[in-house]
């Protein structure tokens, strides 16, 4: 690989380790609870995290996703509605984006890909997957910080 190569991979490598570290540092109460009644719960956002991955990563390898399944807001199911499982959830997402992304040949990484959304590049989405990781990053810390953990658990 090369240093431009080796940076957008830890664009998305570094968004992982980050937001794993956050989201191991919250209770299942705090990861469940909806701030002032009506906002997401960090489990939903989580959710939505691993699963947009999962459409990139998808999407890299050369993979039509299935339609997106969901209206409105995405709720996590219950069988991730535990600490543990939705860390796991989140980490293998990004490990499949990773992969995609480490699978792709110099060549491939500049073809576009077309989307829903218009036409992509690789190292587009890279940048989106690491900037909307670290978006719902900020929410866990926000969640962090409601409940007066002030510690910064990734640094």
């Amino acid at each position: 690989m090369n240093t431009f190569d080796d940076a957008v991979r830890e664009w998305v490598s570094g968004a992982m380790s980050c937001y794993i570290s956050d989201l191991s540092a919250l209770t299942h109460e705090q990861l469940a609870a909806s701030p002032a009644g009506h906002g997401r719960a960090a489990y939903d956002y989580s959710y939505e995290v691993a699963v947009v991955n999962d459409r990139i990563a998808q999407r890299m390898s050369g993979i039509e996703p299935e339609p997106w399944p969901f209206e409105g807001w995405m709720v996590c199911p219950d069988e991730y509605r535990d600490p543990e499982k939705i860390s796991a959830r989140v980490a293998d997402s990004l490990e499949k984006i990773l992969a995609a992304w480490d699978g792709l040949s110099a060549e491939d990484r500049m073809k576009p890909i077309e989307t829903q959304n218009g036409t992509q590049y690789p190292v587009g989405m890279m940048h989106f997957a690491s900037m909307h990781t670290m978006y719902h990053g900020g929410q866990l810390n926000l969640v962090q910080a409601m409940a007066g953990d002030l510690e910064v658990h990734w640094s």
